[in-house]
């Protein structure tokens, strides 16, 4: 990768003093994930796709972390040192909030909707004005190719929808995540060297020649990132998905409870990245399932109900002319909304979810935990996700898709199947 050249740095004692506070702070924010993520990969037979996909989510959850990381160093100078150096608009930026007016005219904040592209090149350029330099994305290089695969692959694993799928991952696809993010973070530790104070640790990796040298992504170098151009649902059988999903997470579920690493904590690298992967498959399955329902009673639907399902909203720009874009909707809702519309409109019936037992709200409880395992804050300690924990998750998992088999069986009794085979394994 070829680095920018910049400037000699400007040496700001104040400023490398705040640095090396906040790192002290937020080691494990900054290094767990991606250790997690490496040690995967030593220990990865060379097919093993369960264990390439938790690679991949663990890498990109180091990825936000240490953009979080970086938000958190320049506020931190901000505030305590230099305090015009940003303005209102960059601070809410950093914070990753923006400020709205209530019905009472009151002024509120609420988190502020950021693509992961944007704030690659965004916050390091932000951060890189504590210590008066600026920062350039490298243009050439692998590095870019390789970030824009990972971010993709991640979007498919944990959040996957009917035209966002990933079938079959393998090594090479998360040895190119982890080597993307090392390249990444080397490039910003190498553009405003020296006042990354202890950041150096983080990249250490594998030797090279000698001990004395870091092989920053050496796992692909030299071989180009290939274009990742994610499957649609359409193109497998639904029923493959919802099996080979369901497998996915019940195997990873499996390996996390019985590995014993870190077993003197009772949680470890392979429960965070099996409570990611749960999750994913719960809206994979919900993907799966409405994708083949619409298809075959579109009659039925609404369009907005559709659009919904697909996670799909219609725009029209200046021009008049028509597009489609990305539409998430929150968790809680889609668990509630999918089944609910498929049921109503086939079934004419409406589902009866007792959304107050216990549940539902260790599902909700164990969605937040996985939502600070991918997008962790900093100054807060990164959940463990016991052992217990994770059975747990996986007990309110079940008890989901047994609940959606027990309203409808005419539309879900298939999910009756997948739990009873759960529990061939012990789970």
């Amino acid at each position: 990768m070829n680095t920018p050249q910049q400037p000699k740095a400007k040496f700001d004692q104040k400023v490398v003093e705040i640095v090396f506070e906040q790192f002290k702070k937020n080691i494990n924010l900054i290094g767990v994930h991606l250790r997690d993520a490496r040690n995967l990969l030593v220990g990865m037979p060379t097919s093993s796709p369960i264990l390439s996909k938790a690679a991949i989510v663990l890498a990109s959850a180091a990825l936000e972390a240490n953009l979080a990381y970086f938000c958190s160093l320049a506020l931190r100078v901000a505030e305590t040192y230099k305090p015009k150096l940003f303005n209102n608009a960059e601070l809410y930026f950093l914070r990753r909030e923006e400020p709205f007016i209530d019905e009472k005219g009151t002024m509120k904040t609420r988190p502020q909707k950021q693509t992961l592209e944007k704030r690659l090149t965004a916050t390091p350029a932000l951060l890189g004005r504590c210590f008066e330099r600026a920062f350039q994305f490298p243009k050439k290089g692998s590095l870019g190719p390789k970030l824009r695969n990972l971010v993709r692959r991640r979007d498919c694993i944990a959040h996957p929808s009917w035209d966002a799928y990933l079938d079959r991952v393998g090594l090479n696809e998360s040895a190119e995540a982890v080597d993307a993010v090392e390249l990444y973070l080397h490039s910003v530790q190498t553009q405003f060297h020296p006042n990354m104070v202890g950041y150096l640790s983080v990249l250490y990796t594998i030797p090279g020649h000698d001990k004395h040298e870091i092989a920053t992504a050496y796992r692909t170098a030299g071989k180009r990132a290939t274009k990742f151009v994610p499957i649609r649902m359409d193109q497998k059988d639904s029923r493959e998905i919802i099996v080979s999903e369901w497998m996915d997470a019940l195997f990873m579920t499996k390996i996390a409870l019985d590995h014993p690493s870190e077993g003197d904590s009772d949680g470890s690298m392979l429960t965070r990245a099996a409570l990611i992967l749960m999750f994913g498959m719960i809206e994979a399955e919900l993907a799966a399932v409405s994708y083949a329902l619409i298809t075959a009673n579109i009659d039925k639907f609404e369009e907005a109900e559709v659009l919904f399902m697909l996670e799909k909203v219609v725009e029209i720009n200046d021009a008049a002319e028509v597009s489609m874009s990305e539409n998430k909707a929150a968790f809680k809702h889609r668990i509630v909304a999918v089944p609910q519309i498929l049921s109503r409109r086939i079934l004419g019936k409406e589902l009866q979810f007792k959304k107050g037992n216990h549940s539902w709200q260790e599902l909700e409880r164990f969605h937040s935990m996985r939502s600070r395992i991918m997008h962790p804050p900093v100054n807060q300690e990164l959940p463990r996700v016991t052992k217990d924990e994770l059975v747990l998750a996986w007990n309110a998992t079940k008890s989901y898709f047994v609940t959606l088999n027990d309203e409808a069986p005419q539309l879900f009794s298939f999910f009756a199947t997948l739990v009873n085979t759960a529990g061939k394994f012990g789970l």
